[in-house]
């Protein structure tokens, strides 16, 4: 079975000015973490289905900087063990602490994964999740983990329409309406 050919703006020699530091590092490293900030952070990289043809990773909830760090270490994790099951346990990505790989539902690439797409122009390359469990070791679908995990990390693996009520949740389905418009108010 061929190899399906990369559709990125490397490979088709497409890019333009706006994503040009993001090529270079790909590029010059194979693949960059992106952090984007908000009420809880979260960070995705770019590059890996282009450099290793590995599905790209994600990090919701935790300190930004951080999470460049640990989706970095995960990169070689996986580069270095092989990527594992889905759902399944793995050390040494956060220390002291077993994360796990699911598979991002489609349903999310436009909400939060902008840059990625317009690096692929478009092509919908797979995009997995770093999940990480609580203080007490418990998964964010245990319903015993801590009120903080559950909230602070998207469940991608789940359509948008299946994910708990929460600012994860709106902030996909409104991900087509923002920035929401502005309407002049009444005067007295």
């Amino acid at each position: 079975m061929a190899e399906e050919p990369c559709r990125c703006v490397v490979c088709a020699s497409a890019s333009g000015d706006r994503d040009a530091g993001l090529v270079a590092a790909v590029e010059q490293h194979g693949w960059c973490v992106l952090r984007v900030p908000g009420t809880f952070d979260f960070a995705y990289t770019v590059g890996l289905w282009h450099t290793f043809r590995l599905p790209e990773l994600a990090m919701f909830g935790l300190d930004g900087e951080g999470m460049q760090h640990w989706l970095n270490t995960c990169v070689a994790h996986v580069r270095s063990r092989g990527w594992p099951n889905a759902g399944s346990s793995f050390p040494g990505v956060i220390d002291g602490v077993d994360t796990q790989l699911r598979p991002v539902d489609e349903s999310w690439r436009e909400a939060f994964f902008g840059t990625a797409d317009r690096f692929y122009r478009g092509w919908p390359v797979p995009v997995w999740q770093l999940v990480w469990p609580d203080t007490t070791g418990r998964w964010p679908w245990d319903e015993h983990a801590t009120a903080s995990s559950r909230t602070r990390q998207a469940f991608a693996w789940l359509p948008v329409d299946q994910h708990p009520a929460g600012s994860w949740r709106l902030l996909a389905e409104f991900a087509d309406d923002f920035p929401l418009p502005v309407e002049p108010t009444a005067g007295p």
